[in-house]
């Protein structure tokens, strides 16, 4: 990934996935208001309900056996809690219980250190622990497992250095409520909660935006957090009124086909009925990532481009694109994300590359992405690479 020079001199534009309208548009943002109150979320099975703040992201699971959600203040940089739910399917008592979560099951087993435990007086129990990132850094984690009958739930705080940020958290953990009873979960190994915890991606770099012709989007990027490579990101968003009923739903996947340990892709939700005006808050839910190879390819592209306006005050993208090694690439393109000066995801694209995207050995392709709604003042952009290597 290449961060290109800043654009600068631009009058105001608007851009949309559908890159289908003609004629010049004027900027007229309208997102949400930045509203921060708590909003209740009830799991899809049932098991436990919360009340977060309506600006944090979700990602959630739900296959039958594991409920499990996180949720992640809006900067994206750090998950503030998850839950994970499950029915127990064999008797076990609940110290046993714990004891081989914290040691053996837990998705940071390897790299946490548990300092502490203490029973709580709602019967609860309540664990103290330094996890080490990925990236090496520590983050002090309270591990609270709660069991009501067969239900075996697990809640992951991930402490804050920011006392505000800390204060909510404290907020919204005593609004946490277990419903042993209403829920349909299959019965499952203790193991199933090996899937519960910090999400391995996460939303940053958020913007919601009204074109001139009404369309809503919502675009931002997603970070890989993983160790490994990810792809097949399914990304949706909820249009809500303010106690919480759903207006409309937008569905996509993230833009790229894997996205290497550290980095980054855009996605972009189109509503084209536009947003409600009873539509308060948004929120963003994150499907489960696939394990992926890497397969970029894009080791063996050169490029060069250029940025231009044209008449009509569209943002336009062009360059050449050549493939100097030998291996057929085919899925070639060029994924283009959009910043303003706030560094917010304003607008966001992919271009194939060649016939079908399929580049031969010594071939080069020309590309060109005509930008006609950008959701701000575009201030810089990234294109980014990719392609899948033929097989030998």
């Amino acid at each position: 990934m290449t961060r290109l020079p800043q654009i600068i001199g631009f009058i105001i534009l608007l851009w949309g996935i559908s890159a289908c309208q003609e004629g010049t548009v004027t900027f007229a943002p309208t997102p949400l208001p930045p509203d921060r109150s708590p909003l209740v979320y009830e799991h899809p099975s049932g098991a436990f309900s919360i009340r977060p703040p309506r600006d944090w992201t979700l990602s959630e699971r739900d296959d039958g056996m594991l409920a499990s959600a996180a949720f992640t203040p809006p900067d994206g940089r750090a998950v503030a809690l998850s839950i994970g739910a499950i029915r127990l399917s064999a008797p076990a008592e609940t110290l046993a219980l714990i004891d081989r979560y914290q040691t053996a099951i837990r998705p940071d087993a390897g790299r946490y250190t548990e300092m502490g435990r203490e029973a709580m007086g709602d019967g609860s129990w309540r664990s103290i622990g330094l996890s080490r990132t990925v990236s090496g850094e520590s983050q002090q984690v309270n591990t609270f497992f709660q069991r009501v009958d067969e239900t075996f739930v697990v809640l992951q705080v991930y402490l804050p250095d920011d006392p505000a940020l800390m204060a909510t958290l404290e907020t919204t953990l005593n609004t946490l409520r277990i419903n042993a009873a209403g829920h349909a979960l299959t019965p499952a190994p203790l193991d199933a909660l090996a899937f519960a915890g910090a999400p391995d991606v996460r939303v940053m770099n958020l913007h919601g935006w009204t074109t001139a012709d009404g369309v809503y989007y919502i675009t931002g990027e997603v970070a890989n957090f993983s160790p490994q490579p990810v792809g097949n990101i399914p990304i949706s968003a909820r249009l809500l009124t303010d106690d919480g009923a759903e207006l409309a739903s937008a569905n996509d996947t993230v833009m790229a086909h894997s996205i290497a340990a550290g980095d980054y892709a855009p996605f972009s939700l189109r509503f084209g009925a536009g947003r409600p005006p009873e539509a308060t808050h948004f929120r963003l839910i994150i499907g489960a990532a696939e394990r992926v190879g890497t397969p970029t390819g894009a080791e063996s592209l050169t490029w060069e481009d250029r940025s231009s306006v044209t008449a009509d005050g569209h943002l336009l993208i062009t360059g050449t694109a050549s493939h100097d090694g030998a291996r057929t690439l085919n899925g070639a393109r060029a994924v283009i994300t959009v910043f303003d000066d706030a560094g917010r995801v304003i607008g966001a694209g992919f271009i194939v590359l060649g016939d079908d995207g399929t580049l031969e050995g010594g071939q080069s392709a020309d590309f060109a992405l005509l930008m006609r709604d950008i959701g701000g003042q575009p201030a810089n952009y990234i294109i980014n690479f990719e392609a899948i290597p033929a097989a030998p």
